[in-house]
């Protein structure tokens, strides 16, 4: 029942969690340049300020500061994200290695790997909760420096191979407790928003990779669509959301739901299959009695014609000019 999200215009997203009865932490995205939702740096801060205010004391919403990545802000706007975050109590939500290029990108630009760059802009030692998106492109010594700061990471399986971004190290990460949880970073990376898949995904993916049928197990899996999702939102500490738990006492209730989540996209689909299947019995009929029945003036012509070949052959006459030798 609980989701994490960083987009523009997270309040509406907000509004609509709370609507809906789930729970959501919810990341104002922040980057310099302009977007939708703010055209400016100052504009997107000072909105973001405000944000975190109106959702502070939200029973299902856990407003958080969402910069976008390392290639998008610069240092001086990093630190002050970091800072709002601190001051508002909030968690930070960011994209961390997703690509090569991102690599590539910080080496360049400042000498050390992604992982490197934000602990050394006090991402990872912030008083606030930390979540990271992706991690794909994350060494071993990037991957203990995650699990020693208690980062939490999201793994976005799906998005990673439609970009053909990589895969992420999740048994390393698994193996050094890292907090993992299972995302799908957004339709226009993914196609769609559907956890079921990238469960379903995470739990086989890793063992193509790896040539192991037995590493990322099921169980695994599981855990981190589920109990160590709540790990990786590192809530410990901040407000607790507090939902009202379904009421599945009510057995007419409970039958209309398994009815319109599962019993009914099937009779839909069936219904159509029926129609297709009558629709082309009766066009198999259709164009049967048509060649059978076709006209008979035409069919009338043909014969004669047949006839008049038969009728106008010549004879043939015996070899030699029908005389005996």
């Amino acid at each position: 029942t609980t989701y994490a999200d960083m987009y523009y215009f997270e309040d509406a997203v907000a509004q609509e969690t709370r609507r809906a009865g789930l729970r959501g932490v919810l990341g104002q995205t922040l980057i310099d340049f302009s977007v939708p939702d703010n055209p400016t740096w100052e504009a997107a801060i000072a909105s973001t300020e405000q944000y975190l205010e109106r959702w502070a004391d939200d029973p299902r919403v856990v407003p958080a500061v969402a910069p976008h990545s390392l290639y998008t802000l610069s240092g001086t706007h990093w630190r002050e994200a970091i800072a709002l975050a601190e001051r508002r109590g909030a968690p930070l939500l960011t994209h961390l290695a997703e690509a090569t290029s991102e690599t590539a990108y910080a080496q360049s630009r400042f000498g050390q790997r992604p992982a490197g760059y934000l602990e050394g802009i006090g991402l990872f030692t912030a008083r606030s909760p930390v979540t990271v998106a992706h991690a794909v492109h994350l060494d071993g010594p990037e991957i203990d420096l995650l699990a020693a700061r208690g980062i939490g990471v999201v793994h976005c399986p799906e998005s990673n191979m439609k970009l053909s971004s990589g895969t992420a190290p999740i048994p390393a990460m698994l193996a050094r407790k890292v907090r993992l949880g299972i995302g799908t970073d957004g339709a226009a990376s993914n196609n769609n928003l559907d956890l079921w898949q990238e469960i379903d995904t995470a739990a086989k993916l890793h063992k193509l990779i790896s040539g192991q049928p037995t590493i990322v197990t099921a169980h695994d899996v599981l855990e981190m669509a589920t109990i160590l999702l709540g790990r990786y939102f590192s809530l410990e500490g901040m407000p607790r959301p507090s939902p009202r738990p379904a009421d599945y006492s009510n057995t007419r209730e409970l039958g209309r739901l398994v009815y319109t989540e599962y019993v009914y996209p099937f009779e839909v689909a069936a219904v159509l299959l029926l129609v297709a299947i009558v629709a082309a019995i009766a066009l198999t009929l259709r164009a049967r009695k048509d060649s059978k029945f076709q006209d008979p003036a035409r069919q009338v012509k043909v014969k004669r014609a047949d006839r008049v070949r038969l009728v106008s052959m010549p004879a043939e006459k015996p070899a030699g000019g029908g005389k005996e030798g």
